[in-house]
């Protein structure tokens, strides 16, 4: 049985109009292959089927323990996946179409955004494709470094949140303190 990789348009990066669009949108478009750096990874695991007609049911009906993606459609991208081989199907209005796919050009950006209490925020993005946790962990110590007197008070009064997205999805808890 072979594992499966989903990977999703992020909007923010759909710079064509492709997101939801099926493939033969794609193909008048001038992309016969998607373009993977429009995508984002968001499921990566053995969900006990190479079936793409039960794959589409799970990500639809009952996703998975810690799915973070929307649920499966058009315009998507189902890998499956062996120590031998990669195998990539775009999901279409109707059905699949077998593509190929470039999954190393896939978009791994993340992004960090302090909310205050008045609406305002302030926000940083950086690429985490090839990069440490000592690398991510050092970058967000010196890009907030100059804030961070002001952010831990106001956390602590309440007044400002932290969110950290992943592929345009929420991957903390919109902390509070």
């Amino acid at each position: 049985m072979k594992k499966l990789r989903i990977y999703q348009i992020d909007s923010e990066l759909d710079t064509q109009g492709l997101i939801f669009m099926p493939y033969d949108f794609f193909k008048s478009k001038g992309c016969a292959v998607p373009p993977a750096s429009s995508y984002r990874l968001v499921f990566d695991g053995d969900v006990g089927t190479d079936n793409l007609g039960e794959i589409t049911c799970m990500f639809n009906i009952n996703h998975p323990t810690g799915y973070k993606g929307r649920s499966l459609t058009t315009s998507d991208i189902v890998e499956l996946y062996d120590n031998n081989a990669s195998e990539f199907h775009f999901c279409d209005s109707f059905g699949y179409q077998d593509v190929e796919f470039d999954k190393d050009s896939v978009s791994h950006d993340v992004h960090i955004i302090i909310a205050a209490e008045d609406g305002s925020s302030s926000g940083w993005k950086f690429d985490l494709k090839d990069a440490t946790k000592v690398e991510i962990a050092e970058f967000i110590k010196t890009t907030v470094s100059d804030y961070i007197d002001v952010l831990l008070d106001e956390l602590i009064q309440g007044k400002n949140s932290i969110s950290i997205l992943y592929g345009g999805e929420e991957v903390s808890d919109n902390a509070r303190i």
